[in-house]
This record gives structure tokens, C-alpha cells and sequence, in this order.
């Protein structure tokens, strides 16, 4: 480390051989340098090629030269006899690189088993690779990413494969188990404490993500919402939060996780903020949330909220600003009250109901029909028909 070559910002040669085997930070890369430091390596003794190739590839890989990579692997593979583990794992990350991911699959999978540090690599590769990829879970994955875990507890190929684990786990639909495993972890990978702090992260953003929520995922948000960057950079997943939140029946909640992102205004976050008050059968504090937003969405949450109060005149005024959009419609549910009695006696009432209720086969009003006092008696007929519905969905499961 403190000889000639840890000094050199570019080493040809034999010389440039060593340099990139020993990784020497000051030998970020060598340029023009490149072709020579290949033919001295392709003049070296076949043994010593065997030695020294697979971590001449790993670094050209690792400075963005797999041309030259693959230069290097080639000349170790024409020379006779075995070329060791290390070769093939370096061939499959190649392969990966190249884009044969199923090829570097096979390759990965031919190395896993074992505890050494070739097997360990590969198993770390297949995992990523795996992850990466969207495929189905290698067979006994879990097993072995845990194994060898615990046999390299403490180191950072520990580290990777407890994150590892844990990334699977959370794909695998157990963010539950994933986030109580990475909590062990933490406490006996300390120099990865880092690392495993933004897997975190990643777990609650898969859980959030799933189309299907698991069960104790409120629970588990709950335990971890911490985890999650009060800064700007938590600010998407916290709104993917609160959206599952929602779901979930559980607006104050939501409001709660959205609280970092709502106080530096991002615009989706207040959205969702107010429609979680609304949720909660707050109008007065989703209006306040509301106050200085402009635009379409806004505009029809006011509309809702508007209408949770029975002020009809505010909510047919923010309709007003939205008639250019024909997909424009009020869901009867949004007003608690009876739609029948509200047409009958309110002129803004009766015009939401005319013009603006979803329009279809089972429509609460037709728009070519005025109010009169048949229609006004549809209308009550269909309105104590829709709150039945709504009142035996609720109730479900």
C-alpha cells in the first residue's frame, strides 16, 4: 500500500496488472493504458493467469471495462486443465453483465452450495440476480441465504446476505417476518447497521407496493413508520403508506404518516391528506388542508367535502370550475343525507343531482328529466336503494 505503484494515477504493463488486482485506490483507471495491461497479463505463465485472472476481471468489471473483461477471460479459458471457481463466478457475472441472465443463473446455481467465499458470492448473485429479475425463488433460497448468514455473521458478506434475506422475505409476502429478522440483524452486524437501515426501507416500500396487503401490515408500519426518511427522499413512499393506510380503513393514521411530506407542501401528500379527513368524516379540516390548492383534484375534494356539510351552493361552485372535463361525476354517498328530500328543496342540490350523478343503466337521475314530483320520487326511491347497498357493504368482510 505504500509502495510506488499505490501512487500512480496510470500504471501499463505488468505493472498495471498488479496495480488492478490489488485494487490501489489511486488506480481508478488506466485509460489508454487498457490493451497493454492485457497482453502483459496473456504473456504471464498459464498458473499465474489462472491465479491472478479472476480478480483482473472482477476489476475491470468493477471500472466499467468488460470488453477488457472479457478479454482477460477469454485468454484464462484457452489455457489448458481447470480454471477454478473464482473463474466460473467471474464468467457468470460476465454473462449477467452481458445480458444472459439465465445463463448466469446456471452458472450460479452450479457454485452456491458450500461455505466458501466462491460458493457465498454466487449465492449472493443468484439472490440479486433473482430479485433483479422478478423470477421465482431459487429452490432453498431462504434456507441458504439464513445458512450462510450465520456463517458469516459479523463480516460484510454477513451483512449482504441477512439483507438479502430479508429483501426476499418481504417479496415472498412475510414483511412482518422480514422486518422483525432485519431488527435481529441490526443488532449483530453493527458495521452494517447502515446498509441494513436503507433494506428497510426497501421492505416497507414492497409491502406498501403489493396489490395485496398482508395481514398486520398496519401493525407492522406502525412499529417501523420511523424507518422511513422524515426528509424529502421519504416523502414518495410515505404517500404509498398512507394510500395503503386508506385502504385499510385508517385515515388518522394516514394523516400521521403524511405528516413530514404535508408540511413541506408537496402537493400529493396534502391531497391525500385531506381526503384521509374527509375519510374521517372531517370536511372542515380537509377544506383548511385544501385552502391554498388549486386545480382539478383539489377542486373535487372540495366538492366532496362540501357536500359531507350539506352546502350544496360551494360544492355546485366547484363543479362550476370543472365542466370542461365530461368524466366529471358526484357519488351520492358523498352527501349523508336524503338526495330526494335535498333535490325537493335546494335549487343546487337538484342540479348536482341532475347533471353531475354518475351517469348509467341504474342512474339515480336522468338529465333530460326536470324535477318534478314523480322524478323527485325516483330519486328518493333509488337514493334509499343506494344507502341500502352501501350500508350492506360496509357491513362485508
Amino acid at each position: 500500500a505504500t509502495g510506488p505503484l499505490s501512487r500512480t494515477q496510470g500504471c501499463d504493463g505488468l505493472a498495471g496488472v498488479w496495480a488492478m488486482v490489488g485494487e490501489l485506490p489511486e488506480f481508478a483507471n488506466p485509460n489508454g493504458d487498457v490493451n497493454s495491461i492485457v497482453t502483459a497479463f496473456s504473456d504471464l505463465p498459464s498458473d499465474i493467469r489462472v491465479l491472478l485472472g479472476p480478480r483482473l476481471v472482477s476489476a475491470f468489471i468493477g471500472r466499467d471495462l468488460e470488453q477488457a473483461a472479457r478479454l482477460v477471460s477469454d485468454i484464462i479459458e484457452r489455457a489448458p486443465g481447470e480454471h477454478g471457481e473464482a473463474h466460473d463466478l467471474v464468467v457468470g457475472n460476465l454473462m449477467q453483465i452481458e445480458g444472459s441472465e439465465t445463463a448466469a443463473t446456471v452458472v450460479y446455481e452450479s457454485l452456491r452450495n458450500g461455505n466458501s467465499t466462491t460458493a457465498v458470492d454466487a449465492l449472493i448473485q443468484l439472490a440479486e440476480l433473482s430479485l433483479a429479475q422478478h423470477m421465482e425463488p431459487p429452490l432453498n433460497l431462504l434456507g441458504d441465504l439464513s445458512a450462510a448468514a450465520n456463517a458469516w455473521r459479523g463480516t460484510q458478506k454477513g451483512t449482504e446476505l441477512n439483507r438479502l434475506e430479508v429483501l426476499w422475505m418481504a417479496k415472498l409476502g412475510d414483511g412482518a417476518g422480514a422486518m422483525a429478522l432485519l431488527t435481529s440483524a441490526e443488532g449483530h452486524e453493527p458495521e452494517g447497521s447502515d446498509r441494513l437501515r436503507q433494506t428497510a426501507e426497501e421492505v416497507l416500500r414492497e409491502m406498501s407496493e403489493s396489490f395485496i396487503l398482508e395481514v398486520g401490515y398496519a401493525e407492522t408500519i406502525y412499529t417501523h413508520l420511523d424507518r422511513v426518511s422524515a426528509q424529502s427522499e421519504g416523502d414518495e413512499l410515505r404517500v404509498k403508506i398512507a394510500t395503503q393506510l386508506l385502504r385499510s380503513g385508517l385515515p388518522d393514521f394516514a394523516i400521521e404518516a403524511l405528516g413530514p411530506p404535508t408540511l413541506r407542501n408537496d402537493v400529493d401528500a396534502i391531497l391525500l391528506t385531506a381526503q384521509a379527513h374527509i375519510a374521517a368524516f372531517r370536511p372542515n379540516e380537509a377544506l383548511a388542508v385544501l385552502s391554498d390548492i388549486t386545480g382539478d383534484r383539489p377542486a373535487q375534494l372540495r366538492t366532496e367535502a362540501f357536500l359531507r356539510l350539506a352546502d350544496f351552493e360551494s360544492a355546485l361552485a366547484e363543479l362550476a370550475n370543472l365542466e370542461h372535463d365530461s368524466s366529471v361525476a358526484v357519488q351520492p354517498h358523498w352527501y349523508a343525507g336524503d338526495w330526494g328530500i335535498a333535490a325537493a328543496t335546494n335549487a343546487a342540490a337538484a342540479r348536482i343531482a341532475e347533471i353531475y350523478f354518475p351517469k348509467a343503466q341504474d342512474t339515480i337521475v336522468d338529465s333530460e328529466i326536470p324535477t318534478t314530483l314523480l322524478s323527485t320520487q325516483n330519486l328518493l326511491d333509488a337514493s334509499r336503494l343506494r344507502n341500502q347497498e352501501l350500508r350492506e357493504m360496509v357491513a362485508s368482510p
